[in-house]
């Protein structure tokens, strides 16, 4: 799966409030610890516009202090107070952790409890940039991702719904895009069009379609095909 690609399905997850409780992720090499996290905050850009990570009320954003290589003696007080409150504008509240090596052993065991049964709705993202050993009591209780950061992949993916059916189906399999992505890639495409009252509805009636099929495990290709139907619905 690549960067894009994940980061549209995790922004799919967010807008639709399915996220985990933990999630780790993991470079498919070695990076920079900012390239880590400018892909994480990539994810959050349009849904929090125009705050930023750093000012918004529902994420706490922790980060290792540059010259101890260690995270500030009160974390987990910033957490314990962080969760006692719901989320303000969000259905959940996020936490970020920038480099997971530099947490101490005693702290991840203190932390596992706010990871496994958070007090609130609550999702904790730990980037691993130096794809450090993680400890089994967390991986077991996390979702796992490797992507691999360069600067292709961070450029933005745009299908072309204007072309024949065939050749979109075709796009898909030459790229294996997943149903989750090519879902968020039509909501956006939707979000461009001028639909006319009429023209909006039966769009809406689509993907309320698509959604009920998607539960219902039905095939890849009719899911595409309704998808595209939608982003190319004229009256």
């Amino acid at each position: 799966m690549n960067a894009k690609e994940l980061q549209v399905i995790l922004k799919s997850k967010i807008m639709q409030n399915k996220m985990h409780n933990l999630y780790i992720i993991n470079p498919s090499i070695d990076c920079e610890t900012t390239e880590l996290f400018k892909w994480c905050h990539d994810i959050f850009t349009e849904i929090i516009a125009p705050k930023s990570l750093e000012n918004h009320s529902d994420f706490l954003v922790i980060k290792a202090q540059e010259k101890t290589k260690q995270y500030p003696a009160d974390i987990l007080d910033q957490i314990l107070k962080f969760t006692q409150y719901r989320s303000n504008e969000l259905d959940r509240k996020f936490i970020i952790i920038d480099q997971l090596h530099f947490l101490s052993l005693n702290q991840l065991n203190k932390l596992l409890k706010t990871f496994e049964e958070p007090p609130t709705a609550l999702t904790t993202i730990l980037l691993n940039p130096t794809l450090s050993s993680i400890l089994p009591t967390i991986a077991s209780r996390a979702i796992q991702y490797r992507v691999q950061i360069d600067k292709n992949n961070t450029s933005k993916v745009e299908l072309n719904f204007q072309t024949h059916y065939s050749d979109f189906y075709q796009e898909i399999l030459k790229n294996n895009y997943s149903i989750e992505f090519i879902y968020q890639q039509t909501l956006d495409h939707l979000q461009t069009a001028n639909l006319k009252a009429t023209e909006a509805h039966a769009v809406k009636e689509l993907l309320t379609s698509f959604e009920k099929d998607y539960q219902f495990n039905a095939s890849k290709q009719s899911l595409f095909y309704k998808l595209y139907s939608a982003a190319n619905y004229k009256s």
